[in-house]
């Protein structure tokens, strides 16, 4: 067991020489002596996901949630793997299981309000989009403000309100693509065509 710190540190310099091969190699030897070392199955995990493989990034994951089934990152990192397969009921779900045991995680309030609003168009769930999401109105997180003024807008609440928020995070980000498509989106709500074709 005292090797393993060693092991763990030769996969992660394989992968900064770009031997990814010989890094599985060595979080595998890892897992395979401690199954319960959840930095292993992420580190395998991601190795896959850039070789695009995610189906095999996906059964790695599984294999140590079966051992540790209550680990938060692995559960989150399962929950984005979904997501890159476009499986977004699953991760809908994991999220919310998750979020039910650990009300607190902030990052997984935002990734489910952001897939509910995104996915699904029914009015409970655009709702409860923007209710998971009321705590971020104020944020200094970019990313968080932006999924708040979102999912209020999709729920029909004040888009002059959405808009404010929206051309603020613009302001900050003007070259992150999701923001201005955002507030080109809240600009049509708003009947502004000008302004909306500007960022749309």
């Amino acid at each position: 067991m005292r090797c393993l710190p060693f092991i763990t540190l030769l996969g992660q310099l394989s992968l900064q020489e770009n031997q990814p091969e010989q890094a599985k190699k060595y979080f595998r030897k890892a897992v395979d002596i401690n199954p319960r070392l959840t930095i292993g199955y992420r580190s395998l995990a991601r190795i896959h996901m850039t070789d695009n493989r995610p189906d095999s990034a996906e059964k790695v994951i599984l294999e140590g949630l079966a051992v540790v089934p209550d680990d938060t990152v692995l559960t989150m990192t399962l929950a984005s793997i979904y997501e890159k397969k476009l499986e977004f009921e699953k991760a809908i779900s994991l999220y919310e299981t998750l979020l039910d045991k650990n009300p607190d995680i902030l990052i997984a309030k935002n990734n489910l309000a952001s897939l509910l609003t995104d996915h699904r168009t029914d009015e409970a769930s655009l709702s409860k989009a923007r209710n998971l999401a009321s705590e971020f109105k104020n944020s200094k997180i970019p990313y968080f403000r932006d999924t708040y003024a979102w999912a209020s807008l999709n729920a029909g609440a004040s888009v002059e309100e959405s808009v404010v928020i929206l051309e603020d995070i613009v302001k900050e980000s003007e070259k992150t693509a999701v923001f201005n498509y955002h507030l080109g989106m809240a600009y049509l709500k708003q009947g502004n065509k000008g302004e909306a074709s500007q960022y749309l």
